[in-house]
């Protein structure tokens, strides 16, 4: 189940990230991609003891599913076990890292801060700012689902540079 070690890697072109990947299950309305985690932290010195790296360590080599709206790219004859590449506009993961981390942040200071101009104290900033977090946190998940189908942000399937219908038996 080797996806060619050697090929893997998140790249960027035309403004893409890309990631190799195997079709693993097809529907009439889905399909279903399997990707493998790899090391990110090889070339660093620090790897061995830094949390990334811990991460990386145990998290290597997982296989990871996707779930592909089947209009986003290679329209026709694909089936199971065919290498593919994702790829995904490197603006709308800038845009949705952002709103994933700093839309709970900034909930959770003005909540903190609203709590304590309410109730005059720290368990006013405290319960004010687990009020603001949790606010945070359901407003990025109502935006994920409000948006879920939206082309802009879904991968796009294509094939492997180089590769013509491989199938993985």
């Amino acid at each position: 189940n080797d996806l060619g070690a050697s090929y893997w890697r998140c790249r960027e072109t035309r403004a893409d990230l890309t990631e190799p990947a195997t079709i693993g299950a097809l529907d009439e309305k889905k399909i279903w991609v399997e990707t493998h985690r790899q090391g990110t932290c090889n070339a660093c010195r620090a790897s061995t003891t830094c949390g990334q790296g811990l991460v990386n360590r145990l998290l290597l080599g997982r296989v990871h599913y996707l779930r592909i709206n089947r209009a986003a790219g290679l329209a026709g004859d694909i089936a199971i076990g065919d290498r593919v590449e994702l790829s995904v506009p490197q603006g709308a993961v800038l845009r949705s890292s952002l709103l994933v981390y700093l839309l709970p942040l900034v909930l959770l200071l003005a909540g903190a801060l609203i709590g304590e101009w309410c109730w005059a104290g720290d368990p006013g900033a405290i319960v004010g700012g687990f009020v603001g977090l949790l606010a945070g946190f359901g407003l990025v998940r109502l935006h994920a689902r409000l948006r879920c189908d939206d082309p802009t942000l879904q991968p796009r399937l294509s094939r492997l540079p180089g590769v013509s219908a491989v199938r993985v038996e």
